[in-house]
C-alpha cells in the first residue's frame, strides 16, 4: 500500500465494537437469534483493522472513468482502486449483508430476524467505510422492488444476482435526479419509448450513485403520459442486456465530492439506453418508493455508524491522552462530552432499530395497517434526526482529538466529510418533515406514534423521568394538533422545529421501554441517556412556545 494503515493495528480492539448493539440485539431478538448475530458481529469486528486500512485506501484514491478503449470505443468503465473492490468483497461475498435477504437458504437460517441482522451488519461494516454502504443499500432496494413489482421474466433475471456472494454478483444503481428534478420528482423530463417488448430511454440523470453498478432502476416518463408524478414509469436498465451486448447509457463525468470520496458518483446521458418496464406503467414513482425508503433506513444506520465510530474515537482518546498530570477523561468537561455522545448514539441507535424491526415484521408477511402506518412516519424522523446529530458527533470527536482529530491519517475527518450527505441523500431535512406531515395527513400515523410512546413509557423503571416524558408527549401532540390548524404554509416552519423536538422525545421513550426490559448496569446506563436526551432537547419546551415561534420572512 502507498500509505500507513489508518489507524495503528494495536489500538483497534478499543475502537472495534460497538458499546451498545450487542446488548440491544439480545433485548430485541430470541436468544438462537441473538447468539447467531453476535458470532455475525465478530466476525465483522475481527476483520476491523483490514477494513479500515482499505477504507483508508480507497477514499485516499477515489475511483476513475474510462470513456473509451485504445480504438477509441465508448466504454464508460468506473475503475475502483484494489481496495474498494476488496471492501465490496467483504461485504457482499464474506459477511453477505445483502444475500441474506435473498437468498433462500441463507434467509431461513436466521430465523425469521435476516433484515435486523443484516442490519446490525451494515452498521457494524459502516464503522470502518461509509462509501460502500450505498451500494448495498441500492442493491437491496432494488431487489426489495422487483421482488414486489417484477415480471417473472424479470425476477428470475435479476434477483439471484443481486442476492449472489460471490462471481456474477450484481450491484444496483438508482437513477432518479435530474437537474431540474431533485426533491421535485415530477419534474423529472428523461423519456420512455416503446421499443418492442422493452423500452428505448433517453436524458440525464445528474447524481447516480455506485455509477459502475450493473443494474439500474429509472424513472422516465413515457412518451404521452401525463406531467407529475403519477406519469412517471419505472424501468430496469442493465450494464450488460440479455443478450450480453453492452447497453448504450453514457457516464458523462464522475463528480468531484466532498466526502464518500470511495463511491462512484456520476452524471448519466441515457442515450437510447434499453430498458425492461418494472410494475404498472404509470405507477413508477409510487413503486421506486419502496427503494427510497429503504435507502433512508440504511442512510439511518450509516449515521448510527458514524456516531458510533465517533464515541468510540473520542472514549479511547481521552482515556489514553495525558494533560497536565492526568488523563483527560478525568477532567468533568470532557466527560461531560463523552457522556452526551454515548446518550445521542444510544438513542439514534434505538430508534434505528425500532424502524428495522418494523420493517423485518411487514417483510415477515405482517399485513397490519399500524405497522405500516408506524413505518412511514418514523422512518422519515429517524433519517432526519440521525442525519444531523451523526455530523455533531463526528465534529465533537474530531475536536476530543485536537489537531489529530483534524489530520487525514486518524480517519475522523474522513467520516465527518461522509456525514455531511446524510442529510441530502433520499431526501433533505424539509423534504423530510413535509413526508412526516404527510403521514399524519395521509395515514393518522401520529395515533400509533403516541400509542408507541406511551408503551414505553408504561416499563420506565425511573417514574420522575417516565413523568417528564410523559408531559413532553402530550406537549407534542397538543403542537401538532395546532399545527395543523394553521394556513397556508404557516405550519411548515414550526413543523420543522416539532419534528426536531420528537425525534428526541421519542428515542428516550424508547429508551426508557429497554430500560424496563434490561438489567443492571445497561438498565442503569439507558436511564441515564434518555434524561440526558430530555435535558438537552427538550428542556424548557412548549407547545404554546413552539407555534408561537415567528413565521419565515416572506419575499
Amino acid at each position: 500500500m502507498d500509505h500507513m494503515p489508518a489507524i495503528p493495528m494495536g489500538s483497534m480492539p478499543a475502537i472495534s465494537r460497538d458499546p451498545f448493539l450487542a446488548a440491544r440485539l439480545s433485548r430485541r431478538l430470541p436468544r438462537e437469534s441473538a447468539r447467531q448475530a453476535q458470532a455475525f458481529l465478530g466476525e465483522i469486528d475481527q476483520a476491523g483493522a483490514e477494513l479500515d486500512a482499505l477504507s483508508f485506501e480507497a477514499n485516499a484514491h477515489p475511483p476513475t472513468l474510462r470513456t473509451h478503449d485504445r480504438f477509441g470505443e465508448p466504454l464508460h468503465d468506473v475503475i475502483h482502486h484494489p481496495s474498494y473492490q476488496q471492501l465490496e468483497d467483504f461485504a457482499y461475498g464474506r459477511f453477505g449483508i445483502v444475500s441474506m435477504l435473498y437468498d433462500p437458504p441463507e434467509r431461513r437460517r436466521w430465523g425469521g430476524h435476516a433484515r435486523t441482522i443484516s442490519a446490525a451488519g451494515s452498521l457494524a461494516f459502516g464503522r470502518y467505510e461509509q462509501g460502500v454502504l450505498c451500494p448495498l443499500a441500492m442493491t437491496d432496494g432494488a431487489g426489495q422492488v422487483l421482488a414486489a413489482y417484477g415480471d417473472g421474466v424479470l425476477r428470475d433475471r435479476y434477483l439471484p444476482r443481486l442476492g449472489a456472494r460471490g462471481s456474477g454478483r450484481y450491484t444496483a444503481m438508482m437513477f432518479l435526479t435530474e437537474r431540474q428534478g431533485g426533491s421535485d420528482v415530477g419534474a423529472i423530463d428523461s423519456r420512455a419509448q416503446r421499443d418492442g417488448d422493452a423500452w428505448r430511454l433517453h436524458g440525464e440523470k445528474w447524481f447516480a450513485s455506485n455509477a459502475g453498478g450493473d443494474l439500474a432502476l429509472v424513472l422516465a416518463r413515457p412518451d404521452g403520459a401525463r406531467s407529475g408524478t403519477r406519469g412517471l414509469g419505472l424501468f430496469a436498465v442493465p450494464r450488460t442486456l440479455p443478450d450480453h451486448g453492452r447497453n448504450t447509457f453514457q457516464i458523462r463525468r464522475l463528480k468531484d465530492k466532498l466526502g464518500t470520496r470511495s463511491l462512484a458518483t456520476g452524471e448519466i446521458e441515457l442515450a437510447g439506453a434499453k430498458g425492461f418496464l418494472v410494475g404498472q406503467l404509470d405507477a413508477g414513482w409510487k413503486q421506486m418508493a419502496h427503494m427510497v425508503n429503504l435507502s433512508r433506513l440504511y442512510n439511518g444506520l450509516a449515521a448510527v455508524a458514524i456516531m458510533s465510530r465517533a464515541f468510540a474515537e473520542a472514549l479511547a482518546w481521552a482515556e489514553g491522552r495525558q494533560a497536565f498530570g492526568r488523563t483527560i477523561a478525568r477532567y468533568p468537561m470532557v466527560a461531560d462530552t463523552l457522556d452526551a455522545l454515548a446518550a445521542e448514539l444510544d438513542g439514534a441507535q434505538a430508534l434505528a432499530f425500532e424502524v428495522v424491526g418494523r420493517f423485518e415484521r411487514i417483510e415477515e408477511g405482517a399485513n397490519d395497517a399500524t405497522e405500516r402506518a408506524l413505518l412511514r412516519i418514523l422512518t422519515p424522523v429517524l433519517k432526519l434526526f440521525t442525519a444531523k446529530r451523526a455530523i455533531w458527533s463526528a465534529s465533537e470527536a474530531i475536536e476530543m482529538l485536537g489537531g489529530n482529530g483534524y489530520v487525514e491519517d486518524f480517519r475522523l475527518s474522513c467520516f465527518y466529510r461522509d456525514a455531511q450527505v446524510l442529510p441530502i441523500w433520499e431526501g433533505t431535512t424539509n423534504i423530510l418533515v413535509l413526508d412526516t406531515f404527510r403521514a399524519v395527513e395521509k395515514e393518522s400515523a401520529h395515533e400509533p406514534l403516541f400509542d408507541l410512546m406511551r408503551a414505553n413509557l408504561s416499563r420506565s423503571p425511573d417514574r420522575y423521568l417516565g413523568e417528564r416524558l410523559a408531559e413532553h408527549t402530550d406537549e407534542l401532540e397538543s403542537a401538532l394538533a395546532g399545527l395543523r390548524g394553521l394556513e397556508g404554509d404557516d405550519w411548515t416552519v414550526p413543523a420543522r422545529q416539532w419534528v426536531f423536538k420528537l425525534a428526541p422525545a421519542l428515542e428516550a421513550c424508547l429508551l426508557l421501554g429497554e430500560a424496563g426490559l434490561a438489567m443492571d448496569p445497561d438498565r442503569e446506563s439507558l436511564v441515564a441517556h434518555a434524561r440526558r436526551l430530555v435535558d438537552a432537547h427538550l428542556e424548557g419546551w412548549t407547545a404554546m412556545g413552539l407555534l408561537a415561534r415567528p413565521q419565515a420572512i416572506r419575499r
